[in-house]
């Protein structure tokens, strides 16, 4: 004869706790949770936009204190936008031709590599910062 016993009270509540837990943490880190900050703004060159009309194109780029690097399209404006940049401190680099085509604003070697004393903190959600380079 076969016999089956139940699960007693405890271990149902258990089971119950570790189910609706377990669900909670898919809800907060699932795939289609936010993973940092978005970052827009502009970036000049002594207060005007980047010539952005030749090669190699300006980009912003954002690194992280884990080494991790998040990058940015300069738009002929100015404009950019950083995606899932996590909270914290990071340094600014900006790659771009030194003399731009056309006679229009050129980007500043010194900007081309970390440590080049731009910074800025990145906070938890959206957020706008310029960046002005001389």
């Amino acid at each position: 004869m076969l016999s089956v016993s139940l699960p007693g009270r405890r271990q149902l509540t258990l089971m119950a706790v570790c189910v609706v837990t377990g669900l909670t943490l898919m809800g907060c880190g699932g795939k289609d949770a936010p993973r940092g900050s978005k970052i827009t703004g502009k970036l000049t060159v002594n207060g005007a936009p980047p010539n952005t009309t030749g090669m190699p194109a300006t980009v912003i780029e954002f690194h992280s204190a884990d080494g991790k690097s998040f990058t940015g399209l300069v738009n002929p404006d100015g404009s950019f936008v950083l995606n899932e940049v996590p909270v914290g401190d990071v340094q600014v680099v900006v790659k771009g031709p030194a003399v731009a085509a056309g006679g229009g604003a050129g980007i500043p070697p010194k900007y081309n590599k970390p440590g080049n004393g731009l910074t800025y903190t990145v906070k938890k959600g959206n957020q706008s910062q310029d960046f002005d380079l001389k």
